[in-house]
């Protein structure tokens, strides 16, 4: 789900399988936490504001 995320805006990316050691909970936990802030960064990153924010840094 998150490589389908980051594939709408044209980043290509791969996320590798966890080590079978890995509790399968905590992982889907980490790809929630991702998920979300994937998508709040997205939505930063192309909201109008964004490109104001970063002109009021530069002056």
């Amino acid at each position: 789900m998150v490589n389908s995320l980051l594939s709408s805006h044209g980043i290509q990316t791969v996320i590798k399988a966890a080590p079978l050691e890995f509790p399968m909970s905590a992982l889907l936990r980490v790809v929630y936490v991702l998920e979300e802030d994937l998508e709040r960064a997205l939505e930063l990153l192309d909201s109008d504001n964004f490109a104001a924010d970063d002109e009021d840094d530069e002056g």
